[in-house]
């Protein structure tokens, strides 16, 4: 029996790029899909119908079996190697593992100064890049829409439920803002991200 997985992004690939043009594919990849990174790691060409995208996971190589359309736009950009049939793999043509991406993804976090991320810590890095961009307006757009983020004044329920709605909101917000910024953000590119 296979399993229809439809998972939600909390990133837009745009932003991805936008906030963290050096990021390694992998991480690009972790952010972009919501995938779980050992599933990533263990990605496979055969187990990839170029033609449609769809992604499968065998019962063999995962708990339950499962499809995944990776969009057409991410697979222009997933590596290739002639080293082995791995999509990620390292100089040697061997599969990363979830310690060594998870090595990696702290250091690429800890080079951009944002150890210890909270939610507020991610708005006010946007609200400052968005700044240093020259866009004070919506900047400010974004500060509006993270101060409606609920404090724990409130029930740990309510909370969490006005929390993620909020943070919904916030991220289709987040999500204009980028793409009203045009064509392009500084030189990244925003026509792959829908």
């Amino acid at each position: 029996m296979i399993t229809e997985r439809t998972l939600s992004r909390d990133l837009m690939d745009a932003e991805i790029l936008a906030l963290w043009p050096d990021l390694p594919l992998v991480h690009r990849f972790l952010l972009a899909t919501g995938q779980p990174l050992k599933d990533i790691v263990e990605m496979d060409w055969p187990d990839i119908d170029e033609e449609t995208g769809v992604w499968r996971r065998t019962k063999k190589q995962s708990s339950t079996a499962w499809d995944l359309t990776i969009p057409e736009w991410v697979l222009t950009w997933l590596p290739k190697s002639t080293l082995g049939s791995g999509v990620f793999l390292d100089a040697n043509g061997k599969l990363l593992t979830p310690n060594t991406v998870s090595i990696q993804l702290d250091q690429h976090v800890s080079s951009i100064g944002m150890e210890a991320v909270t939610a507020e810590d991610i708005r006010s890095y946007v609200r400052e890049q968005m700044t240093e961009l020259g866009n004070n307006e919506l900047a400010a757009q974004v500060v509006d829409q993270a101060e409606a983020i609920p404090t724990s004044r409130v029930s740990l329920k309510d909370q969490v439920v006005a929390q993620a709605t909020l943070m919904e909101r916030w991220s289709y917000r987040l999500q204009e803002i980028v793409l009203e910024g045009g064509t392009t953000l500084g030189d990244t590119p925003l026509s792959n991200s829908h």
